[in-house]
């Protein structure tokens, strides 16, 4: 009894487990019967199509073999293998394309334990002034950036309040939103040691340290509070404490010596909040 080509392809293909594999392998014995029927008819014209197939089936012989030999070249676990491979290496790809992008915006804090934080992370959350004592607020977007010892530093925002009542008894606070993108090593920058100085337009010096009774001093955090390792980037927040009437800038120093780079923020063009 002749086998028509449908029975005879889904016998060779029938032990083959991997679905993958088994739809490939019977796609491409349909195309070699399909290229026997087309050259039987070219060769033979008065072949009838159901003829040409018939002759073109039989030629390819016996599907059992076939079948058993296709089975052992196919092993499922060789095809899982090869899926779950492509699934990981997909994943690896995403992966260091997410790493690459917050690498490179510094939109992120650190470590896992802090990753929570440095989403979420809202500078105002550690203004000094409450509502009830803040006379007024302005806030500034510096541009520009500065490059040093391979970190890209510079503020996203600057916000300046006068705080208490009317002198003597008030003072004033600007609160600066650093981003950092960390060197090459993947470090965090530590900002006690990496600014040298701090001073603003009326040259007014502002030293590291706690509340120097009225005297101007600068305080840091960040979003990561522990600090060893910034891979994908690092938020800071810098405070400068009894800044005077009438600055226009603050520079802050960054190294020491020939090395040292020194980032300005402007305080002159006010934006909404």
């Amino acid at each position: 009894m002749n086998m028509t080509k449908w029975k005879w392809l889904n016998m060779a293909v029938g032990k083959i487990r991997f679905a993958p594999d088994r739809n490939a392998v019977y796609r491409e014995l349909e195309d070699h019967i399909e290229d026997h029927k087309a050259a039987l008819l070219a060769r033979t014209p008065s072949l009838t199509e159901a003829e040409a197939e018939e002759q073109a089936v039989a030629a390819m012989g016996d599907p059992e073999p076939l079948a058993e030999e296709l089975a052992k070249l196919h092993r499922p676990w060789l095809g899982y293998l090869w899926r779950l491979s492509q699934v990981l290496l997909v994943l690896a790809v995403l992966a260091l394309a997410a790493v690459t992008v917050l690498r490179f915006t510094g939109d992120i804090g650190t470590r896992p334990g802090y990753l929570w934080e440095a989403l979420t992370w809202d500078y105002s959350e550690y203004f000094q002034a409450k509502e009830e004592v803040l006379r007024s607020r302005a806030v500034y977007r510096p541009a520009g950036r500065l490059e040093v010892s391979g970190y890209t530093v510079s503020v996203k925002e600057a916000t300046l309040d006068a705080v208490g009542p009317d002198d003597p008894y008030s003072y004033r606070l600007l609160y600066l939103d650093l981003r950092i993108r960390p060197s090459w090593r993947g470090e965090c920058m530590d900002l006690r040691w990496a600014v040298s100085s701090v001073t603003d337009s009326l040259g007014t010096v502002y030293p590291l340290g706690t509340d120097g009774g009225g005297k101007p001093w600068w305080g840091w955090r960040d979003a990561d509070s522990w600090g060893d390792l910034a891979p994908l980037g690092q938020k800071a927040l810098v405070t400068l404490w009894y800044v005077p009437e009438g600055v226009e800038w603050v520079e802050l120093t960054f190294g020491s010596g020939e090395l040292a780079r020194t980032l300005r923020v402007d305080l002159t063009e006010e934006v909404e909040p």
